[in-house]
């Protein structure tokens, strides 16, 4: 599915700036500065006004880590709190295409029912509603489990290589087409959306940019029967894709839904070091 520039400020007036229940996980990368060594910063974000954070998360959350290049992985060292953010370091990152992946530890959660349908109208997960609605449980608790999932895209240096189109493991994924880190505004990024390796039909996939709508989304594509969503990049910033997977839970008696978060980040019209320049200051 494609969304043309003219779509945009049709959908941007359709997308609520209302704030979810479940934070988004952002994974920001930056040049590591200092000591002259050609290392990267990482960035672990938690918020729904990208790239910033609202809450550090703990260390022991995170259950993979580690950063992708041509032949090669690495794990972030260094661990810190750093305002509202948990960082860490790659202190010599190989040169090239670089991936950054992310995947924290699920964690069960219990709304109440207000609660729980609002995150649902958030999320447009009209068939979650339709079922509560049809076994007449819309006046009961969510319980939930949910997993959040992060990447960031980077090019460190001019050598190129198809790191970009890696997958990693996580259990829902998003995989760009091609290197977004070559993109300049004007251009257009298709991504696949998987779910335990399979391309996910349906799936909505939001997409924003740090330097419109203060953060928040600018619009919601739907994956087509490929799992694919396609939008045009209007202009140079750090830029996101996001999407968000929700069903029932195997087990009942853990929870009645199980949901798997995931984003992707990247510059566009940036240094060759994706995310090499500072950091704006976040619009609230």
């Amino acid at each position: 599915m494609r969304l043309n520039a003219e779509g945009w400020v049709a959908l941007t007036a359709l997308v609520s700036t209302g704030a979810i229940l479940g934070h988004n996980l952002w994974l920001i990368a930056s040049r590591k500065t200092g000591d002259g060594a050609e290392g990267l910063r990482l960035e672990i974000n938690t918020s729904d006004l990208f790239p910033g954070s609202e809450s550090a998360i703990a260390i022991d959350r995170i259950a993979d880590f580690s950063l992708y290049g041509a032949g090669v992985s690495m794990r972030p060292v260094g661990y810190r709190v750093e305002g509202d953010s948990l960082t860490a370091e790659v202190e010599r990152s190989p040169a090239g295409t670089l991936l950054a992946a992310l995947t924290l530890h699920p964690r069960v959660i219990r709304l109440e029912p207000e609660k729980f349908h609002h995150y649902l109208v958030e999320e447009e997960a009209h068939h979650v509603i339709a079922d509560r609605d049809g076994l007449g449980q819309s006046g009961f608790d969510g319980r939930e489990v949910y997993t959040k999932y992060a990447k960031a895209m980077l090019q460190a240096g001019e050598r190129q290589d198809e790191t970009f189109g890696r997958t990693v493991g996580q259990r829902l994924e998003i995989i760009p087409a091609v290197n977004p880190c070559l993109l300049r505004a004007g251009d257009r990024l298709s991504v696949q959306v998987l779910f335990e390796g399979a391309p996910v039909m349906g799936l909505r996939a939001s997409v924003g940019c740090d330097r419109l709508n203060s953060g928040s989304y600018i619009a919601h594509v739907r994956t087509d029967d490929a799992g694919c969503a396609e939008f045009d990049v209007t202009e140079a910033g750090r830029w996101y894709v996001r999407t968000h997977l929700i069903r029932r839970h195997e087990n009942a008696g853990a929870a009645d839904w199980e949901s798997h978060w995931s984003s992707l980040t990247f510059e566009i019209g940036g240094e060759l070091l994706g995310y090499g320049r500072e950091m704006t200051e976040q619009a609230k």
